[in-house]
C-alpha cells in the first residue's frame, strides 16, 4: 500500500495531480456545492473487493481501480451518472481520499536522488522553476489564510506538489502535500487536526522551496530530500539488540520497531508496522519476522545478539530483510555495558538538536534517542520523574493510547521513589528536559534501595510499549505512584508563546489578522518578549506587523518572506530554549 493510503478506511490514496485536474474542471456550481459540503462523500456508501473501491451515492455509482494503492490516471475513476467526468460524485470521492505524498506516478517518476556523502545538489532550471511556483502557491495561502483556503487554493498547492515531484524536489514536494491534506482535516472538522502539525509542513514547504529558489548551482540535499528509502550493502555486522518500540500512529497504523546497535554504536531498525490497532502491536511483537534466514519475533530480536553478512541498510538505518543476508543469532544482549551508554549525555544531547535542522528523510534510526541512568523520585502529574546525571528528567508516555501498557507501567515505577533505573527515551525537543519512555531496565544496585526484578526471560529490559510489569517487578515499591508536588516553574507560560500565537493566527487568518487593527495588540506582544530578554523575538514580530501592510507594492511577497523568518526565529529559539533546559547538569 502507497504511504499516503488510509488504513483505517482501506481507501486509497489519490495523486496530488488528478485531484488538482478533476477539481478545477468541475463547474462552478458544482464547485460551490462540494465547498460548503467537503465531506459529502463521507455519507456515502463504500465498499471494496476484487481490487475495485466502488461508492454507491443512491443515484449513482463510482468506480475506483486504484494502481499499487493509488488513483492517479483520471480513467481509473469513473461514474455512471450524466455529468461525468466533469461530475460531484468523482470529486468528491476523490477529495475524500488520503493525499499521496510521495508519488509522481510511475510513468513520470525521476531518478532516484543519489544518496552519496556529496551534501550539495545540482539546481536545474525546471527544479528553480517548480520550487518557485510551490513558494508562490504557499504565500497566497498564508495571504488569504487556510481557513479561506478553498479548493482553487488547494489545487494550486497540489499542482506545485506534483511539479517539484518531477524536479525531484521531494522534500518540498510532500511538504506541500501534507499541507494540503492538513487543510482538508481542517475544513472537514476532523478532529485528528492540529494546527502545529499545519505550522510545521507549511513552513517546511516555504522554507526547502525558498533555498533552492534563491540557490546557486548547487543546494544542500537536506533541502531538497532524497526520493524513497533505497537499500545498499553495508557488508558484515555484528548487532546486539537493545529494545522494541511498540507503534500506534494517528494514521492508523500500528506494529512494532526493534533498535539494534553495531560496535561503533550505530542504530540499525527492523520494522514490522502495517495498517491495523492495538491488537496489532501485540501479534507483531511475537509473532516471527525474518532478517535474510535468520526468523526471530521482535521479542527475541531486541534481546539478541545478532551477526549479519551481506548486510544491507538504507541512509536512515533501517536494514534490509532479503534472502541474501546471511544471519545467525549469537547469544543474548544485555543492558549491563554497551556503546549506547557509553556516549556522555552532552555529547548525545548534542545529536539531536544538530539532527533537528535536517530534512527527516536524511535523520538516522534512533536520532532522536537519549540513553541515561537516574533514579526514580516519584510521578508529578502524567510524568515519572528520575533524577539523571543531566538533572530532574520528566518521563512521558509516548502515546496516550489506554490499550498500550505506557502509562500503567510508568504509574507502577513511581511507585518505588530511590530505584535505579537505565532508560532509553525520545528526547522531546520542544518541552523542557523531558523524555518520551521506551524502554527500561534495572539500574545499578544501591543498598536497602528498590530494585527492578524483571522476569529472566526479559534480560535485563522491560519494552514498556509491549511488556507489562506487575507489582512483584517493583521489590520495595509503594502501593500506588508517589505524587509530587507541582513545581511553579512547571507551569511557567512557554516565553515564546506570544510569537507562536501569532504564527498560527497568522496562518488560519491570513495577512488582515495582523493589520492595523491588531497592531496595539502586537506592540504589547512585543513588549512582554522584552521584558523576557527576548528582544529577537520582537523584533520578528514587529517585522511581522509591518510585512502587513495593504497597497505596497509585492505584499504577498513581503508578508510570506516575514513569516518564513518569523517561523525559523521561532523554531531555532524553541530548540535552543529547550537544549538549555538540559545545559546546567549535563556535563
Amino acid at each position: 500500500m502507497d504511504r499516503g493510503a488510509d488504513p483505517l478506511s482501506g481507501r486509497p490514496a489519490v495523486a496530488p495531480l488528478l485531484l488538482a485536474d478533476v477539481l478545477d474542471r468541475l463547474p462552478a456550481r458544482l464547485q460551490r456545492r462540494l465547498e460548503e459540503r467537503r465531506d459529502l462523500a463521507e455519507d456515502w456508501t463504500w465498499s471494496a473487493a476484487g481490487g475495485e473501491v466502488v461508492v454507491s451515492t443512491g443515484t449513482a455509482v463510482v468506480r475506483m481501480r486504484p494502481a499499487a494503492g493509488v488513483v492517479r490516471e483520471a480513467d481509473q475513476a469513473a461514474c455512471d451518472c450524466l455529468l461525468s467526468p466533469r461530475c460531484l460524485h468523482v470529486a468528491a470521492v476523490l477529495l475524500a481520499l488520503p493525499i499521496s505524498v510521495d508519488d509522481a506516478g510511475p510513468a513520470d517518476r525521476p531518478p532516484p536522488v543519489s544518496e552519496a556523502a556529496d551534501d550539495l545538489v545540482p539546481v536545474s532550471a525546471a527544479a528553480r522553476a517548480a520550487a518557485g511556483a510551490a513558494w508562490q502557491a504557499c504565500a497566497l495561502l498564508l495571504d488569504i489564510g487556510a481557513s479561506s483556503a478553498g479548493l482553487v487554493v488547494q489545487g494550486e498547492l497540489l499542482r506545485a506538489a506534483h511539479a517539484c515531484r518531477l524536479a525531484g524536489l521531494h522534500r518540498t514536494a510532500s511538504a506541500v502535500a501534507r499541507a494540503v491534506q492538513r487543510l482538508a482535516e481542517l475544513h472537514a472538522g476532523r478532529p485528528e487536526y492540529r494546527l502545529d502539525f499545519l505550522l510545521g509542513d507549511v513552513s517546511d514547504a516555504l522554507t526547502s522551496a525558498l533555498a533552492v529558489a534563491t540557490a546557486g548551482e548547487a543546494v544542500s540535499r537536506s533541502a531538497v530530500g532524497v526520493a524513497r528509502r533505497a537499500y545498499a550493502t553495508v557488508g558484515s555486522l555484528r548487532l546486539a539488540g537493545i529494545f522494541s518500540e511498540a507503534v500506534m500512529s494517528a494514521a492508523g497504523y500500528a506494529g512494532v520497531v526493534t533498535y539494534l546497535a553495531d560496535a561503533q554504536g550505530r542504530l540499525w531498525t527492523v520494522a514490522d508496522v502495517a495498517p491495523g490497532g492495538p491488537e496489532r502491536v501485540a501479534w507483531a511483537y511475537g509473532a516471527p519476522i525474518e532478517v535474510g534466514d535468520l526468523a526471530l519475533s521482535h521479542r527475541g530480536l531486541g534481546r539478541s545478539a545478532v551477526y549479519l553478512q551481506r548486510a544491507t541498510g538504507s541512509r536512515d538505518g533501517r536494514l534490509g530483510t532479503g534472502r541474501d543476508v546471511g544471519a545467525v543469532r549469537s547469544g543474548a544482549s544485555g543492558w549491563g555495558g554497551g556503546v549506547p551508554w557509553e556516549r556522555p549525555p552532552a555529547a548525545q544531547l548534542d545529536a539531536v538538536f544538530a539532527a533537528l535542522a535536517l530534512d527527516q528523510t536524511l535523520r538516522r534510526a534512533g536520532w532522536d534517542l537519549l540513553f541515561l541512568d537516574g533514579v526514580v523520585v516519584g510521578v508529578r502529574q502524567a510524568a515519572l520523574v528520575l533524577s539523571t546525571p543531566v538533572g530532574e528528567v520528566s518521563c512521558y508516555a509516548p502515546t496516550d493510547h489506554e490499550e498500550l501498557p505506557y502509562r500503567r507501567n510508568l504509574r507502577l515505577l513511581g511507585s518505588a521513589p530511590g530505584l535505579p533505573l537505565r532508560v532509553v527515551g525520545r528526547a522531546l525537543t520542544q518541552r523542557a528536559r523531558s523524555l518520551a519512555l521506551l524502554a527500561v531496565g534495572p539500574g545499578a544496585a544501591a543498598e536497602e534501595a528498590p530494585a527492578l526484578a524483571l522476569p529472566p526471560d526479559w534480560l535485563g529490559r522491560a519494552n514498556l510499549g509491549v511488556d507489562v510489569l506487575q507489582s512483584a517487578h517493583v521489590a520495595g515499591g509503594e502501593r500506588g505512584p508517589v505524587e509530587l508536588p507541582v513545581q511553579p516553574a512547571a507551569a511557567a507560560p512557554d516565553p515564546l508563546d506570544p510569537l507562536a500565537r501569532r504564527l498560527g493566527q497568522a496562518l488560519t487568518g491570513g495577512r488582515v489578522t495582523q493589520a492595523e487593527s491588531a497592531w496595539a495588540d502586537i506592540d504589547r506582544d512585543a513588549s512582554l518578549l522584552r521584558r523576557r530578554q527576548l528582544p529577537g523575538a520582537a523584533d520578528r514580530l514587529e517585522a511581522l506587523r509591518a510585512a502587513s501592510l495593504r497597497g505596497v507594492p509585492d505584499a504577498r511577497r513581503r508578508f510570506a518572506l516575514a513569516w518564513t523568518a518569523t517561523r525559523t526565529y521561532h523554531v531555532a529559539a524553541r530548540n535552543r530554549l529547550s537544549r538549555t533546559s538540559w545545559a546546567w547538569r549535563d556535563r
